[in-house]
């Protein structure tokens, strides 16, 4: 009989681990798993026990029946062992219900929050005032914007400069030649395939002491007129040959698509705080709370406590 309650356990838990499906609200059916001594494991109790392992290992679940045989008996004696605790007294035990709350309360906000905020309802209005306000928060460095050809070794990074040079005195009355020439290097010669989908184009600032591209920042705020070639630079175990297209003072960022989007998140989660801010104050005020503070006196902030010992309740 236990086995064929495993067999069926475990093709349900087939159709768990393939689909992956959302755990149920609270008051919401789901399908019931497995059954012991009464007391059904439902296909949400298996989801759960899923989501609290690694990838990897959750993963593994997937197209092995003998690892899922395995889960399935996981849960068996998760249940049984649940249910021993509670006849020790465990469900009781302040630590356990503490737990448990902070658990609940965990959830219970996690699945609010995560609900869809109404972005679209913040106005342009809205956001043209935000941005006016916060000015500081919307302020960009000054930065370089460069095309860059990324090699593998200083050999052939010194041949591209050697190119690129006598391309710019070539080209030295012919910005636009210069830059299209440059980018020809690029093509030819880069490593790097995103920067080679963007024709090496970039922008760059001179980051923090421990930023290993630190090195281009420095090297492009050194070259002074547009079209001006750098001597080839090493960072992060590469070589880099940069053409300087334009210096960028430290100012605002336009209020573009970017900065609008970000404007709105940042909107929305202060709305979601003061909703919850309001929950909380009408809670407080339905509630009726009795504090007790010389009580506080008998908690232990500092030492250590010793384990509590269970009174069992069983005969």
């Amino acid at each position: 009989m236990h086995g064929r309650l495993l067999c069926a356990a475990t093709a349900a838990l087939t159709l768990v681990v393939a689909c992956r499906p959302r755990a149920p609200r609270p008051g919401s059916q789901s399908p019931v798993l497995l059954r012991v001594d009464g007391k059904d494991v439902t296909v949400a109790d298996a989801q759960a026990e899923l989501d609290h392992l690694p990838p990897r290992m959750r993963a593994s679940y997937a197209s092995s029946p003998e690892k899922q045989r395995e889960l399935v008996q996981r849960l068996i004696d998760a249940e049984l062992l649940t249910r021993k605790a509670k006849s020790l007294g465990y469900e009781k035990d302040p630590e356990v219900v503490a737990a448990t709350n902070r658990a609940m309360v965990r959830k219970f906000m996690e699945v609010r929050d995560a609900a869809p905020t109404a972005e679209a309802d913040i106005s342009s209005v809205a956001v043209e005032e935000f941005y006016r306000t916060n000015q500081q928060t919307f302020q960009a460095p000054e930065r370089a914007r460069i095309t860059q050809v990324i090699v593998a070794d200083r050999a052939r990074a010194i041949e591209v400069w050697e190119q690129a040079k006598a391309s710019a005195e070539q080209h030295r009355k012919d910005p636009v030649a210069d830059l299209a020439a440059f980018k020809e290097l690029v093509k030819k010669y880069a490593i790097d395939e995103e920067a080679k989908a963007a024709d090496g184009d970039a922008t760059v600032v001179i980051g923090p002491p421990d930023d290993p591209l630190r090195p281009l920042g420095i090297a492009a705020f050194a070259l002074k007129r547009t079209g001006d070639v750098s001597a080839p630079i090493e960072a992060d175990g590469r070589f880099f040959v940069l053409k300087l297209r334009e210096h960028v003072p430290a100012g605002p960022r336009p209020l573009d698509g970017a900065v609008t989007a970000r404007i709105k998140r940042i909107l929305s989660d202060k709305r979601r705080v003061a909703e919850r801010e309001e929950m909380l104050s009408a809670l407080r005020r339905e509630a009726r709370v009795e504090t007790f503070e010389p009580q506080l006196k008998a908690l232990h902030f500092f030492d250590s406590v010793p384990p509590r010992q269970i009174a069992s309740s069983a005969p």
